[in-house]
């Protein structure tokens, strides 16, 4: 059954004109840029949360997950760019 729904939107998308699949290219990349924006939101808060919590000294990560935290962030900041 499934195959058959995929060899369907192939044809689908083998049929579809040139300008509606760029629209759909443009519609799927604004959808992934808010979706990483969003994941970078969350990241930074998280990061914030962890840094003030090492400030405090109420919890002590360890610091390698703190340079996870921002090499995560650094990694959605370049897939946005």
């Amino acid at each position: 059954m499934n195959s058959d729904k995929s060899e369907m939107r192939k044809l689908a998308l083998d049929a579809t004109e040139f300008d509606e699949l760029w629209l759909l290219h443009e519609e799927l990349t604004k959808i992934l840029a808010e979706k990483i924006s969003a994941e970078k939101q969350k990241l930074e808060k998280r990061l914030a949360q962890l840094s003030r919590a090492v400030w405090r000294g109420t919890e002590s990560p360890k610091r390698t997950e703190d340079r996870s935290a921002k090499a995560q962030i650094s990694e959605s900041s370049a897939e946005i760019l």
